[in-house]
């Protein structure tokens, strides 16, 4: 009865999660038994800091302040001119000149100013440039601190969950035989039917809660995924 109140709760926040009617009845697949052997603790680091969006972000948000630092420099760099003309005399008023009879002279010139606004005011400009980068240069520091612990977090979770399989594993081993003895006295009028039903229903139990350790251990193990970036929200 839990079991299958918990499917509706989940049901129906499915349906309103994903906008569908919220009376749709989803199908539920058996999911895949087999848990991934985790790798070492540094390598889902190093995923995470490759994938995670919010690492990219201010990569690129850092990016931009560099090129805002370098764009304001600019402006306190002179500006060059350079220009060249090239005239055509004719002295002889004829349209074909005779040999050596016509002048080409030519001009060339430069020129180079400076904007005296930008450079009182550039100095502050830089500063708060600068300032800006050390900003985004601290919040990468800080979010990458939170995801590294965030990683860890999840990968040992994973670790226990699968820690907890084999002991239950073990748990369940010790419920048959257990449940194994208590039959063959039971037939044997040595044990009371109490007693066989307490040990049927702890093997029972036992089997319920390694099916349950396997689900958590699936989901530990795609929260670490999602933690270094591989899923998406």
């Amino acid at each position: 009865m839990e079991a299958e109140n918990n499917r509706k709760v989940i049901n129906y926040n499915l349906d309103v999660l994903l906008g569908l009617p919220e009376q749709t009845e989803l199908e539920i697949a058996n999911p895949d038994e087999t848990l991934a052997t985790p790798q070492n603790l540094d390598a889902y680091l190093e995923m995470g800091l490759a994938n995670r969006q919010e690492l990219r972000s201010l990569d690129l948000q850092n990016q931009v302040a560099e090129l805002n630092i370098k764009n304001v420099k600019a402006n306190v760099l002179p500006t060059v001119g350079v220009g060249a003309n090239l005239y055509y005399v004719n002295p002889s008023g004829k349209f074909i000149p005779p040999a050596n009879q016509y002048i080409v002279p030519m001009t060339v010139g430069a020129n180079v100013s400076w904007n005296i606004g930008a450079l009182w005011n550039n100095k502050n400009k830089v500063s708060e440039a600068r300032i800006q980068q050390k900003e985004v240069t601290l919040t990468k520091d800080l979010q990458l601190d939170q995801v590294k612990t965030e990683i860890n977090k999840n990968y040992q979770d994973y670790q226990l969950a699968l820690a907890r399989i084999k002991v239950l594993e073990t748990s369940i081993q010790q419920a048959s035989e257990n449940d194994r003895l208590l039959e063959s006295k039971y037939r044997n009028n040595v044990a009371s039917a109490i007693d066989r039903i307490d040990a049927e229903t702890l093997l029972y139990q036992s089997k319920i809660n390694l099916e349950i350790a396997k689900a958590d251990a699936g989901l530990a193990y795609y929260t670490l995924l999602n933690a270094t970036g591989k899923i998406s929200q």
